[in-house]
């Protein structure tokens, strides 16, 4: 099995990690400047802007505030809502095209001077969550090749096909605003199947995004982290930090995303331990447990959060074939997975299968 190098981002200053994240969290919440062009698309497509956000139980001032703090999920309902009453099937990257790095406030700031693709990467990770909290965000770096990892925290099992691609497509718009060279090397994954006319997305990102992958985010060459950014200014960039340290105040980030993120590295290769979770780290066994205590948290729950939302994701959204999710999900066979599945909810994986999709149709 190929080794995997992981380093987790611990804090300040550590990049990479790995993948998804979980249903469990659903207070986790997005600021309003995600929806600053709302209003323009959705008028531009027949809605009512302020019906369809007080539809979704979400404050009028939405539109026109941006910093107010929104629930992900609500703002994940009004995207596939507003895809369905426009018939527009690509919503999210119609919000997506108006997106720059204004809209990141602070973090768009101290990010437009700092002097490398890495260096971005690596504030995005530190800072993202201060922005949209229901952001996990990480780098894996496998011998000459970067994962970029942009998941997700919405309830398993609702649509996300909208909210994802105006995620990613605002993160590749405003990347290649500062590294315009790059729009030939990122390539953009997606967990949810294929659409049926894929013109919109060769048109936007400039290549058909792969479908059906087993994480969200972007594929680059190693190389592309050194680049230069030729508009940084070192001595703006420390301003900027201060400014986005000073609104992110005292919170910190939790040791159980440090381990969410190990987690999601190794599960498909099925040394997803606590022994090897620590080793990521950087700490002993013993330390991540305590750690994990005072959170409340353990990493036996954590593995389970994590495989909760993943199952959910690969078999009610996606048709990728039930054989094929056991190692994706941490499992060594089919049956060691059916058997967990019916444990959790109940019926085999095939069977929930059916009935969710079953049920969608109907509806």
């Amino acid at each position: 099995m190929e080794s995997i190098e992981c380093t987790a981002v611990v804090s300040v200053s550590g990049p990479d990690g790995r993948r998804a994240r979980l249903n469990a969290v659903t207070v986790s919440g997005i600021r309003s400047a995600a929806l600053s062009e709302y209003a323009g698309v959705a008028r531009a497509l027949g809605l009512d802007p302020l019906g369809m956000v007080l539809a979704m139980k979400l404050p009028a001032a939405s539109l026109t505030e941006r910093d107010l703090k929104l629930p992900t999920d609500r703002v994940c309902a009004l995207l596939e809502e507003s895809a369905r009453r426009s018939g527009c099937a690509t919503f999210g990257l119609e919000l997506a095209q108006h997106r720059r790095l204004s809209h990141l406030g602070e973090l768009g700031l101290l990010l437009r001077d700092l002097p490398t693709v890495r260096d971005v990467m690596q504030a995005t990770s530190e800072f993202v969550r201060f922005h949209n909290a229901s952001l996990v965000y990480a780098l894996e770096q496998k011998q000459d090749v970067t994962h970029i990892l942009m998941e997700n925290r919405v309830a398993g099992g609702k649509p996300t096909r909208q909210f994802s691609e105006f995620v990613q497509g605002s993160a590749f718009r405003i990347f290649v605003s500062q590294f315009a060279e790059a729009r030939d090397q990122l390539r953009v994954c997606f967990r949810h199947s294929a659409p049926a006319d894929m013109s919109p997305y060769q048109k936007f990102f400039g290549h058909t995004p792969v479908f059906d992958h087993d994480f969200n985010g972007f594929v680059c060459p190693v190389s592309l982290l050194d680049q230069h950014n030729p508009s940084a200014d070192s001595d703006f960039s420390l301003y900027a930090r201060n400014l986005v340290q000073a609104r992110a105040g005292s919170a910190a980030a939790r040791r159980a995303d440090d381990v969410l993120r190990v987690i999601l590295q190794l599960l498909p290769t099925g040394r997803c331990d606590a022994e090897h979770i620590a080793e990521c780290l950087g700490v002993d066994r013993r330390t991540v447990h305590r750690q994990l205590l005072r959170e409340g948290k353990t990493v036996s729950g954590l593995i389970e959060e994590v495989r909760i939302e993943l199952s959910a994701r690969y078999v009610l959204a996606s048709t990728l074939p039930i054989s094929d999710l056991a190692p994706m999900l941490g499992f060594h066979s089919t049956s060691a997975l059916v058997n967990w599945y019916r444990r959790r909810y109940g019926m085999p994986p095939s069977q929930h299968r059916r009935t969710h999709t079953g049920h969608s149709s109907a509806v």
